[in-house]
């Protein structure tokens, strides 16, 4: 049964790898990289590269992404309830580290069309827009659990990949299942 954050830090007080030990495991957990946007009343368009997305059910389709607490795209998100999810190709390395600096005027150099009241980029061809339904704070991130409203599902190419503080090009191959 889950416990509340609360009641785990009472628990393990103090029980923490070190920062540094963390940092060097966490840069080997390779994954896609995606950009998250959202639409703020005051600053437009705002969006940020970030690896931390993944799936979490299929019925009803919900996504969860982690953005840090001093985000202005979190912010935005939280303002709109909404936000969506972008997933990279193996060619838009140069995308991806672009809008991973802090540079607020990410917007103005790329195509977007605004879709449901979310900015969606239009050189990005797999895309998804999420209703914001929840929220969590965990350390120096917030969790947001979005169900997925709508999508934009074009041709795509191999994906781009973080890992170990490099983007990685993978290679289109065989599909081999896993024995089991």
């Amino acid at each position: 049964m889950p416990i509340s954050m609360d009641r785990y830090r009472l628990r393990r007080a103090g029980a923490s790898a070190d920062r540094e030990s963390c940092l060097r495991f966490y840069r080997k957990l390779s994954s896609t990289v995606s950009i998250v946007s959202a639409m703020s009343d005051e600053l437009g368009p705002l969006g940020l590269t970030v690896s931390a997305v993944s799936s979490l059910s299929l019925d009803p389709p919900f996504l969860l992404v982690c953005l840090a607490h001093d985000s202005k795209t979190l912010k935005a998100a939280l303002d709109n309830g909404r936000f969506a999810v972008h997933v990279l190709q193996s060619h838009q390395h140069a995308l991806g580290a672009e809008f991973a600096t802090s540079n607020s005027h990410r917007f103005r150099k790329h195509g977007f069309a605004l879709i449901a009241n979310v900015p969606i980029l239009t050189e990005v061809r797999i895309w998804s827009i999420c209703d914001l339904v929840d929220t969590c704070a965990y350390g120096d991130h917030s969790l947001l659990v979005g169900q997925v409203i709508a999508t934009g599902d074009g041709p795509m190419a191999s994906p781009l990949v973080w890992h170990d503080r490099n983007y990685l090009k993978v290679s289109p191959g065989k599909s081999h299942e896993m024995e089991g």
